[in-house]
């Protein structure tokens, strides 16, 4: 993973069998939660009070 902090992490294009890394800045913005569709199947990812990240089917 990325070492440097989350304001600095860009969208990072990796070797095919490395993961890519999005910081959750980019994925939230200023919203609290997003929804996220996989296969048919929506989930949301929300960001709590405490600042972690839970996501719920």
């Amino acid at each position: 993973m990325n070492s440097g902090t989350p304001e600095a992490v860009k969208t990072v294009a990796r070797e095919e069998s490395g993961p890519r890394e999005i910081a959750s800045e980019q994925l939230l913005g200023p919203a609290r939660q997003i929804r996220i569709c996989h296969r048919g199947e929506w989930y949301t990812l929300r960001r709590t009070a405490n600042d972690k990240l839970i996501l719920t089917k």
